[in-house]
């Protein structure tokens, strides 16, 4: 969580409204985008695993799961950090 936190404090990636993180600006710098991009890989795989255990002890549709993290992760954001509203509008924190 702490790399994903460092991406967020750089504004390079945001909480969309699925649950999962995005790029919201690719670093200029390849050898950091590449870091972005694969931790992004990664913390969303991580994710998509917690979701389906939630939705299989729940008995919730994974859309149902992915909603209410999608959620839980923009209330914990930080201000300034992106988050993508229910509509598809990104705003900043």
């Amino acid at each position: 969580m702490g790399e994903v936190q460092n991406l967020k404090n750089d504004r390079v990636v945001g909480e969309n409204n699925q649950g999962y993180l995005t790029i919201i600006r690719l670093p200029e710098e390849p050898s950091y985008a590449q870091y972005a991009l694969r931790i992004v890989e990664a913390e969303n795989k991580d994710r998509q695993i917690l979701y389906k255990q939630a939705a299989l002890r729940e008995k919730e549709p994974m859309q149902v799961i992915e909603n209410q993290y999608s959620l839980l992760w923009r209330e914990h954001s930080f201000p300034g950090e992106w988050i993508q509203r229910r509509d598809g509008k990104w705003l900043q924190r």
